[in-house]
């Protein structure tokens, strides 16, 4: 996950590796370091029960993710203010419901 490389990035002063790790966000939100060095660990979170036959899902705890803050996520923010950032072909914004509902097709059709 480039969240993760970003973090380690950002943690050890690297050089940028790529512009998807550097529009990531880093896991400083996520990780409370004080807390690990305590051995002392916040009790897991309760995730919301999903039915995947309720595509497309409209449930507010279906939208948005993690701790972003914005509407739109890092790398899609950094295509729209970047036009031609992707080579012809790896900018699949205009196909993401497509890409969703066949994820969510394939799912039904596998699972046991």
């Amino acid at each position: 996950h480039c969240s993760a490389l970003k973090h380690l990035q950002t943690v050890f002063g690297l050089e940028s590796i790529n512009v998807r790790i550097d529009a990531a966000m880093d896991l400083t939100e996520c990780l409370d370091m004080e807390r690990l060095a305590a051995n002392n660990p916040a009790p897991p979170i309760t995730l919301p029960a999903i039915d995947p036959e309720d595509y497309p899902y409209t449930a507010a705890a279906c939208k948005g993710g993690g701790f972003r803050t914005t509407a739109i996520d890092p790398i899609t923010q950094y295509a729209n203010e970047n036009p031609g950032a992707f080579k012809t072909g790896e900018d699949l914004r205009e196909s993401t419901e497509v890409y969703l509902q066949g994820i969510h097709d394939y799912y039904n059709a596998n699972r046991g």
